[in-house]
């Protein structure tokens, strides 16, 4: 279980086999943005077709076909607009080599070779499927079709100046409209199908009722339809609108400061005065005694930002997450904290009432037979089970905290301490939703719900040891080097 080291130089190139297959995609993003999306969009706005009829309903559905046929368009113009991108960056870079070496990058090409040293780069802007890397000497574009793409800029992006700004890129704001897009698209089919079909599995009146199981299932289809595109909706609109207004932003670190520039303004904060840094669902919070700061993770390279500040900040800082994929709090010490808190819970909790809610409550009004409530309740059992023990879970180890430093693992809790030195761990067990570390006069148990749980499986893979005795239950979840 040797440990592997970072890539640090490479050299990569561009296919020619990518041609054809651009090309096919360049007709098809056409035939339906410049033949089927019009015709589409004429669909929806046709009477034979449309909600027909007077009234503010009719008013309000005549102008959500509208808002669809024009989401339709836009979509369909959208997707050929990428294609022609895409095959404009394939056609230009065939054949064409990038090289990634301690002292630059170097791009090779029909007409010749041109190489960025590390120490000339002035920008690294990202783009709509590509990052130009802009330097003293020229520029050198990176394209999405170089196999790669991704660990290729993240290697530059490590390698070129600390002072080279972050910025927040259109290529960021691509994804969420398109989605946005997509649920304006069928909003009249969601809203059309969906709220009719609810009536329908409500309504005691119809003359030919469905069997009680079937106008369950209706509804729930109904909701599901409907809510779904709503949620996916207010998802993607409200992280597009969160990336919009920082269009232009930059974010400036270097070894005295980090800097958030602006159109017409700058904050800084120098690292020593930082105290405490949040991440939290869209943004990271970096706050000082009377400056603060905030990074949103629509930035690009956000990852590799965060890795750096993380890197700089200063011994006692608190840092505090709202997921467990992220930081988690620092001791003093410098060793983590990880913690089970009542407010991580509260989406547990909303899934059981409602699942409950729905079984118990609603269920039964709608079904009369027994033997068709307990099918229902069968149903559902695994959703009820899954999200209630994870709620039990926490609940149970609500008011723990989980030390990791670099003496072992401790586990607090009411007034009492267990500690399982690195030196002493004889087996470590994944279990459904927890990790059990084990010595020989105590064991830790820590559930996936503690704040920051994934730096503490990194910090196992650290610490861990050959003679330890690694298992993975059946229902277990793993990293990758546990199974190894």
């Amino acid at each position: 279980m040797g440990k592997r080291g970072p890539i640090e130089s490479g050299e990569w190139r561009y296919s020619k086999a990518d041609v054809p297959a651009a090309a096919v995609a360049v007709l098809l993003a056409a035939a339906m943005g410049l033949v089927g999306s019009p015709y589409l969009a004429y669909l929806q706005v046709t009477p034979v077709y449309s909600q027909a009829g007077s009234g503010v309903v009719a008013v309000v559905g005549k102008a959500v076909d509208w808002l669809a046929a024009i989401a339709t368009i836009a979509f369909g113009w959208s997707l050929f607009w990428l294609a022609l991108v895409a095959a404009r960056a394939t056609l230009r870079h065939r054949g064409e080599t990038i090289a990634v070496g301690p002292e630059g990058i170097t791009q090779r090409n029909r007409q010749g070779e041109r190489m960025l040293r590390w120490g000339e780069v002035q920008r690294c802007e990202p783009g709509v499927l590509s990052r130009r890397i802009v330097g003293e000497a020229g520029e050198i574009t990176l394209s999405a079709a170089l196999p790669d793409y991704r660990q290729v800029v993240e290697l530059a992006r490590r390698k070129i100046p600390l002072s080279t700004p972050y910025q927040y890129g259109l290529a960021q704001a691509v994804f969420p409209t398109l989605i946005v897009l997509v649920c304006v698209m069928y909003a009249p089919i969601s809203l059309g199908v969906g709220i009719p079909v609810v009536q329908d599995a409500l309504d005691p009146h119809l003359s030919s009722p469905p069997p009680p199981e079937m106008r369950l299932a209706m509804a729930a289809m109904g909701l599901a339809l409907v809510g779904g595109n709503i949620l996916a909706l207010l998802l993607c609109g409200g992280r597009l609108l969160a990336h919009l207004p920082r269009e232009g932003e930059q974010v400036v670190l270097d070894s005295e400061r980090i800097a958030v520039r602006k159109r017409e303004s700058e904050q800084a904060l120098r690292w020593e005065e930082v105290r405490r840094v949040h991440s939290g669902r869209a943004e990271t919070t970096i706050s000082g005694a009377h400056t603060r700061l905030t990074v949103s993770h629509t930035l690009a390279d956000h990852r590799l930002a965060m890795e750096e500040i993380r890197r700089r900040l200063p011994s006692g800082v608190t840092v505090t997450s709202f997921t467990s994929e992220q930081e988690p709090e620092r001791t003093p010490e410098g060793g983590s904290m990880h913690r089970y808190r009542l407010g991580d819970a509260v989406g547990s909790l909303v899934i059981v009432a409602v699942t409950a809610v729905g079984v118990l409550v609603i269920g039964p009004r709608l079904i009369a037979e027994r033997s068709s409530i307990a099918v229902l309740i069968t149903c559902f059992a695994p959703v009820l089970v899954v999200f209630g023990a994870r709620l039990v879970r926490h609940l149970v180890r609500w008011g723990e905290v989980v030390v990791v430093d670099g003496e072992g693992i401790t586990l607090r809790r009411r007034g009492k301490q267990v500690t399982v030195p690195w030196e002493q761990v004889a087996r470590v067990h994944f279990g459904p939703g927890v990790v059990t570390v084990s010595g020989p006069a105590a064991s830790i148990t820590v559930a996936k719900t503690a704040t920051g749980y994934a730096h503490l499986e990194q910090q196992l893979c650290v610490h861990r040891s050959p003679q330890w005795q690694v298992s993975v239950s059946r229902l277990g979840v793993a990293p990758a080097w546990a199974r190894e």
